[in-house]
């Protein structure tokens, strides 16, 4: 999940961090900045702030998508810490109403994958049975 090699390790590091301190938090801005519900916690919530950010999360989602065009995931060959974060930010961007374009093409493919995976399916069942209690 973290590297075996320096090189590895410092690539997954990488691409972690931009799916961490870029993406998740470019909508937790927007997330924290134009909703409504966030104001008392986002004291002053400024809005143009929030909305500034939309436009970021679109190029940062590029740039993963480009990652990807000869990437199995999003560090290499293997599986890291760095899907698992990105998995995690793009669902999160479900709260300011964000899907991954169209266009992203590749992104969208390896988001494909990611659902598929046994620990996603394991934990969409148990949100679904939950749900239902």
């Amino acid at each position: 999940m973290l590297g075996q090699t320096a090189k590895e390790r410092a690539l997954i590091e990488m691409w972690n961090r931009r799916a961490d301190l870029g993406l998740l938090n470019q909508v937790s801005q927007v997330f924290r900045h134009t909703n409504p519900a966030m104001a008392p916690l986002e004291q002053p919530q400024v809005k143009e702030w929030g909305e500034a950010n939309r436009p970021k999360i679109l190029e940062t989602l590029a740039i993963f998508d480009a990652q990807l065009a000869n990437n199995r995931y999003v560090a290499g060959d293997r599986y890291s810490i760095a899907d698992i974060t990105l998995f995690a930010a793009i669902n999160f961007a479900r709260v300011i109403k964000l899907q991954v374009p169209e266009e992203l093409g590749n992104l969208r493919r390896w988001y494909a994958k990611m659902i598929e995976r046994p620990g996603v399916q394991a934990a969409l069942q148990v949100m679904k049975e939950t749900s239902s209690a």
